[in-house]
């Protein structure tokens, strides 16, 4: 190599160091180091992004909350690592069984929120019930001590009306009349979701 080919590769290289940098740096600011889904925040700010492009009825924004059943237990029973463990898998299988468009994020400690873009409620609830039937078949921490749980859901479709926070709250609701129904189950929102305290995960 010429000093002018070393030149060239050296800022070839610099520039290489820095994106891979800005990317490490992106993907800290955006996923879940434990379960590899969304970060809450990165969760709700393309929510707000995709209500301003405000969806059609051919292109409804569908959202799905769901919530591990007596996750309290199961820290109690086997310990906080197989706790974590419980979470990876589970942010693996919903990565698994939603399209890459699709925008899954943990929204809690044991509560997950997936966006679904570009397909029609149908669908969604069809992705839903995909979930809660792999969840409750899959053996979580097989490696140790297997675990076998399941999910309660809310899901909604967002009205032309609603808000980011207004969405998020129906859908909400309809998780915990999942939880209250007898867990292992999905709910749909309705439009004036009544109040009332949440039950015990």
């Amino acid at each position: 190599f010429t000093a002018n080919d070393q030149e060239v590769l050296m800022i070839l290289a610099n520039q290489v160091g820095i994106a891979l940098h800005n990317a490490d740096l992106y993907e800290r600011a955006t996923v879940d180091s434990l379960t590899r889904v969304y970060l809450r925040r990165h969760f709700f700010q393309r929510l707000q992004e995709l209500i301003r492009k405000k969806p059609t009825s051919k292109d409804p924004l569908i959202l799905i909350m769901l919530d591990i059943d007596h996750f309290k237990q199961i820290n109690d029973t086997y310990g906080h690592p197989a706790g974590d463990q419980v979470l990876r898998e589970l942010g693996q299988l919903l990565i698994q069984n939603l399209r890459d468009e699709d925008i899954p994020a943990r929204y809690g400690g044991e509560e997950f929120a997936i966006l679904l873009r570009g397909t029609t409620y149908t669908v969604g609830q069809q992705v839903a019930e995909r979930i809660r039937s792999s969840a409750e078949r899959f053996l979580f921490n097989a490696k140790k001590t297997p675990i076998q749980l399941t999910v309660s859901i809310g899901i909604g479709q967002r009205s032309p009306e609603e808000n980011a926070e207004e969405l998020l709250s129906k859908v909400d609701q309809a998780l915990y009349r999942a939880k209250r129904g007898g867990r292992n189950r999905i709910e749909q929102a309705i439009s004036s979701p009544p109040t009332s305290d949440s039950p015990e995960a």
